[in-house]
């Protein structure tokens, strides 16, 4: 019985995997509308929770351009910085759905100011919870890809 729950929950898991993927794909292949544009634009950094970020993330992830993307990484750095000890909550949503983990990572931009994202940056370095070690060093890394917060953290 054993083997076959084995093989049952990596099914399961496949598939949830697939479905993530898939969903991304036709998502990002859908053009956004013009009016799911100016409701997107709303929306877009307007989150006070990573769970509300995730719902805004399902519903127009295939806006994310221009100033709604900008928007997204406003409220993506406000959360890391005003709410950095709920960042497991990012890290379970992040899991169960890689597609939101990888759009929370590429909204660490240069459209966010430096002095924010240094603060991040030690969050993620000093604080990070034991569960979270992979999140909180790929913050990091997309951190430290930015020239501006290079700079900064070199003392140009």
């Amino acid at each position: 019985m054993a083997i076959i729950e084995g093989y049952t929950f990596e099914l399961l898991m496949a598939c949830i995997i697939a479905t993530a993927v898939i969903s991304d794909a036709i998502a990002s292949n859908r053009p956004c509308a013009k009016k799911e544009a100016i409701a997107a634009e709303a929306v877009a950094s307007t989150a006070k929770t990573w769970q509300q970020l995730h719902q805004q993330f399902m519903r127009y992830r295939n806006c994310d351009d221009g100033a709604i993307a900008e928007g997204f990484s406003e409220a993506i750095s406000l959360l890391l910085v005003k709410q950095w000890g709920d960042i497991h909550t990012l890290d379970i949503l992040g899991r169960s759905d890689p597609v939101f983990r990888k759009f929370v990572i590429h909204h660490i931009d240069e459209t966010v100011p430096a002095e924010r994202w240094a603060h991040i940056k030690k969050y993620a370095s000093m604080q990070c919870p034991r569960n979270s070690k992979i999140l909180c060093r790929d913050i990091e890394l997309a951190i430290n890809a930015m020239p501006e917060v290079k700079s900064e953290s070199n003392g140009n």
